[in-house]
This record gives structure tokens, sequence and C-alpha cells, in this order.
């Protein structure tokens, strides 16, 4: 018996080559009309780096830094998203 897919986690760094991965992934989302859940993992600062950037980068501007960092990767995946669908699954079977 075929499993119900409802849900595909799909796990990225966001590289050039993940693309591939995503490609997979949303035809396997299409296939059986599942939801993608997409993750990716922001690498904590190590503590010997933080002692050294403390002095120079006040709280709000390292706050503002790391948001910047997410709306960057919050565009980045919109944008692979929107490429492979445009591109690539125009001309795959629905």
């Amino acid at each position: 018996m075929i499993p119900n897919i409802q849900k595909i986690l799909y796990a990225t760094d966001l590289s050039p080559n993940s693309v591939y991965a995503l490609r997979y992934t949303m035809t396997s989302a299409i296939k059986h009309d599942a939801d993608i859940i997409i993750l990716h993992v922001f690498e904590k600062v190590d503590p010997a780096s933080n002692a050294w950037l403390d002095p120079y980068l006040y709280e709000e501007r390292h706050q503002r830094i790391y948001n910047e960092h997410i709306t960057e990767t919050k565009d980045l995946i919109k944008k692979r998203l929107k490429e492979i669908r445009e591109n690539e699954l125009k001309s795959s079977p629905g």
C-alpha cells in the first residue's frame, strides 16, 4: 500500500546544487498533492567570534544584521521556488 503523503520536509543549505533536491521535492509534492515545509538552519556564531565582534557591534546592530540575513534568505528561497515553477515544472504533467 502506498502511504498517503501529505507533507514533505525539504531541508536546504541554499547551495547551487540544492536546487536539484528542490526540483525533486516539488515534483513529489505535485504528484502527492502534498505541502512542502522548507527548513534552512542558520549557523550560530561561535563564542570566540562573538567575543571578538561584541565590542564593535551593539546588540541593536547585531539584531539588524541577523534580521537582514533572514530577509535575504527568504527572498532567495522565494526566487528559487519561482524559477523552478516557471522554468521546470510548467511542462510537467500535473
